[in-house]
């Protein structure tokens, strides 16, 4: 079976090495949210099994693990779930123990989360538990919680700093990469350049691309002077045509063109779907009422924020499997963890 276009882009994502996807043109430090995760993975009992869902390159899963010696007394399992292929690179850094702690299911989605013997007793996701399907993903954690299991996941809220930064680089890349944008004028001088080398005649538009060209500069100086927040994506295309136009008139190749507007076609992707999941607060409460309606209980969500800033970041949801446990007051106090 294919897999669709968002998974391969966010596959090609994850093979470039990243660890999370949080936005670093948005000016957050991500330690913000880690400190909190810590914090949580220590206050879960010794020997917890958890499951990092949506869990890109791993950026929980180690540190659940201890990785960076976050933890003394590691997990004993962790496994990290993600509808993509990964390649998280830090995995080599980590002694054999724990490696084989830790067990990656790649193209995997969080509904259809598998089994294990005596169930999962802690679940965790930063920015990725609201890209699935929801009532169906909120069906297979109960399906594979052991009793007594906790949750914890950070989701998009729609006029956090991640959100809002997405949806402007979404608008510009779909000024990019419309017809007769940035990459449809360089592909026209590509070809151009392409003939040039070959020793093949131009005809008369090519002037007239050059001038497209320049004008289309002038508008991306406009807009980034404009948009301050849209300079780093703006440099990064600006960067990657220069090089592909470079590369056409010392070799004849335009297919290298090609291969540089695929990865901003699959970021034009994953923004859409990022755009497209943040959580508004009335779909936070179905969440909330879904997981209510199958045994969980669940502490309200909090918007999270950046202590430094106040620079909102996201909703933080937290949850116990368990018909006896009052979670508001037990995630307030730290007991029955």
């Amino acid at each position: 079976m294919n897999a669709s276009p968002s998974v391969e882009a966010w596959s090609a994502y994850w093979r470039s090495g990243a660890l999370h996807s949080l936005d670093t043109s948005a000016q957050i430090d991500a330690g913000a949210l880690l400190v909190d995760w810590i914090g949580w993975f220590d206050a879960l009992p010794e020997g917890a099994c958890v499951a990092d869902l949506a869990c890109g390159n791993g950026l929980l899963a180690g540190l659940a693990l201890g990785f960076n010696g976050t933890r003394h007394d590691p997990l004993r399992r962790v496994f990290g779930i993600d509808i993509a292929e990964l390649a998280p690179r830090w995995i080599g850094q980590i002694d054999p123990a724990r490696r084989q702690q830790l067990t990656w299911l790649q193209r995997t989605p969080i509904e259809r989360i598998p089994e294990i013997k005596g169930g999962f007793d802690a679940f965790c996701s930063q920015f990725g538990f609201e890209y699935a399907e929801p009532d169906a993903a909120v069906d297979a954690i109960t399906r594979v919680a052991a009793r007594g299991a906790w949750l914890q996941f950070v989701v998009h809220h729609p006029d956090s700093i991640f959100a809002r930064q997405g949806a402007a680089e979404l608008s510009a890349l779909r000024m990019l990469l419309a017809p007769a944008g940035l990459f449809d004028t360089a592909g026209r001088i590509a070809a151009n350049l392409a003939a040039r080398f070959r020793g093949m005649p131009l005809d008369g538009s090519a002037e007239r691309v050059r001038r497209d060209y320049n004008r289309l500069q002038l508008e991306l100086d406009r807009l980034g002077r404009e948009r301050p927040a849209l300079l780093a994506l703006l440099a990064e295309a600006r960067e990657a045509v220069h090089a592909a136009l470079v590369h056409a008139s010392q070799t004849g190749d335009v297919a290298w063109l090609s291969q540089q507007r695929t990865a901003f076609d699959f970021a034009l992707l994953r923004l859409e779907n990022l755009v497209r999941v943040a959580c508004s607060e009335a779909r936070i409460t179905a969440l909330l009422a879904r997981f209510e309606s199958k045994g969980w209980r669940m502490a309200i969500a909090d918007p999270l924020r950046q202590q430094a800033s106040g620079a909102l970041l996201g909703w933080r949801i937290e949850g116990c499997f368990h018909p006896d446990c009052d979670s508001t007051t037990a995630m307030k106090d730290g007991t029955d963890r």
